[in-house]
């Protein structure tokens, strides 16, 4: 009698666990989170949707900055210190230079020292990191250096670059989480046009050329005035461009006009040159400029 009632109990027990076993999977089947139900949502600014430093440190030699520095008999060579930090060595006749620039959330920063004359090598370091960083969001390399001269010569607002001083020294940074805002000028000359020498937001298109600005700058500490040009041959072909500029007083009468030829190449298609003005030239009474290249 009592080995019956043993294995009444032990088959109530077996029972029991079945039940259970059975729910079990039933659960597994129709309640139990499946590996899709919910999928990993990659963040906006994951790695790969953003320059990385390897591609940064393999498509820097291709910018515009970065070859200028070679054509000058300069070489650059980049290679990434450690998981954050590019290092980029410029070696020319006069001076090798280290620059180090680090990346921080998403934000890539170049520390320049003040009056240093050798503080120019890493502000062209960082202007290729921009161009480099444009090129990876098929931005258009001619607006992207329209934007870069807006930025740095006339101050320009950027979103994305910041400058930080200190005391002897400044911080640019670009955030490279996105693509550059570009610069779009307020006028379009297609033809002559007398300009007002504080004026700097507009573009000159003429004969396949864009003029991006011109600059009156008068230097008191030499006592000299030079009158600077950035231009881009559209056509990116071989040609000499052929640049006339004119100085005018208030009342639109010439006081100075000089020319001077800028050779363009199928890998060099954009200049900034400058050109100094004559010193018995009153900087005072220059008022208005033009510009016009063949």
């Amino acid at each position: 009698m009592e080995k019956n009632k043993t294995g009444v109990v032990f088959a109530w027990i077996m029972l029991i666990i079945l039940i259970a076993f059975a729910g079990l999977l039933v659960y597994v089947k129709n309640f139990m989170p499946k590996e899709n139900d919910n999928p990993i949502v990659e963040k906006p600014n994951d790695s790969k949707n953003i320059p990385t430093l390897t591609y940064i440190k393999e498509s820097f030699q291709n910018s515009p900055t970065a070859q200028e520095i070679q054509k000058s008999g300069g070489n650059v060579s980049v290679k990434i210190h450690d998981e954050n930090t590019l290092i980029f060595t410029v070696q020319t006749i006069e001076v090798t230079q280290n620059v180090s620039a680090v990346l921080t959330n998403n934000v890539i920063s170049v520390e320049i020292e003040k009056n240093n004359i050798e503080a120019l090598l890493p502000m062209y370091i960082f202007e290729g990191i921009v161009e480099t960083t444009a090129t990876y969001y098929n931005q258009n390399m001619s607006e992207v250096n329209d934007t870069i001269i807006h930025w740095n010569t006339f101050e320009y607002e950027v979103p994305e670059l910041k400058v930080e001083e200190k005391d002897i020294s400044m911080t640019l940074s670009i955030d490279i989480s996105k693509p550059l805002t570009l610069y779009k000028p307020k006028e379009i000359y297609n033809s002559f046009t007398l300009i007002d020498i504080g004026n700097e937001d507009y573009q000159i298109h003429m004969n396949d050329y864009i003029i991006h600005y011109g600059l009156v700058e008068y230097f008191e500490e030499y006592d000299s005035t030079s009158f600077n040009v950035a231009i881009t041959n559209t056509l990116n072909d071989e040609r000499v461009a052929q640049i006339s500029y004119k100085l005018y007083d208030e009342n639109n009468n010439i006081i100075y006009e000089d020319d001077f030829d800028v050779e363009f190449t199928t890998e060099q298609n954009f200049w900034q040159y400058s050109s100094t003005i004559a010193n018995d030239v009153d900087y005072n009474k220059i008022k208005k400029y033009s510009i016009t290249i063949e």
